[in-house]
């Protein structure tokens, strides 16, 4: 990321860009930086550099390995920051049924085996790239409005990069050829 940018970024003004849409329903895409590597340490404020000490440089293969792992643990608890107050924001909304989704594009590989990053074909990606974080968090009125028991769902999802598109088209109730039931992970059991 830029110098000095960081994801807390996308906190500004996301209450108000949600309430200009109008109508009954909204949607945002906000796209992280995340835990990309190869400079882990970057992704973060200083701030929540708390496991020490950290690779600082983009030739991870030089750095000593828990000296990555540090740097990549601390970009993760950054997101995690982020995510928390993007859920208290979205929890404020008054008289509003919210859902928000955090979806990573792929894992990370911070050595194991020799390898590093990500991009390896599906057929030979180690699972630390195959295996993506996904969130689901819902208010408790979107949970009621659609028959959820978030205590239900905290289950991991199988590929879930297949399964958003149909999980968004179901949350934004959009009916369309292109929905499959059997893909939109909020869709409750039968």
């Amino acid at each position: 990321c830029a110098e000095g940018t960081h994801d807390a970024i996308l906190l500004r003004g996301l209450p108000q860009a949600l309430a200009a849409q109008g109508g009954d329903r909204a949607f945002a895409l906000l796209h992280f930086n995340g835990s990309h590597g190869p400079e882990y340490y970057r992704k973060y404020p200083d701030g929540f550099e708390v496991f020490t000490p950290t690779c600082q440089t983009t030739l991870v293969n030089d750095c000593d390995p828990q000296s990555l792992v540090n740097a990549y643990d601390n970009s993760i608890r950054y997101t995690d920051w982020v995510l928390a107050q993007l859920i208290g924001q979205l929890d404020a909304l008054p008289d509003t049924q919210v859902l928000l989704l955090y979806l990573s594009d792929h894992g990370q590989s911070l050595g194991e085996n020799g390898v590093y990053l990500h991009g390896l074909p599906n057929a030979i990606a180690p699972e630390e790239q195959r295996m993506i974080p996904f969130l689901a968090w819902m208010d408790d009125d979107f949970a009621r409005a659609h028959g959820l028991d978030p205590a239900t769902l905290g289950q991991a999802v199988p590929d879930p990069q297949d399964r958003i598109f149909s999980t968004v088209l179901g949350a934004l109730g959009v009916e369309s050829p292109a929905y499959r039931a059997d893909r939109d992970v909020l869709r409750p059991a039968p």
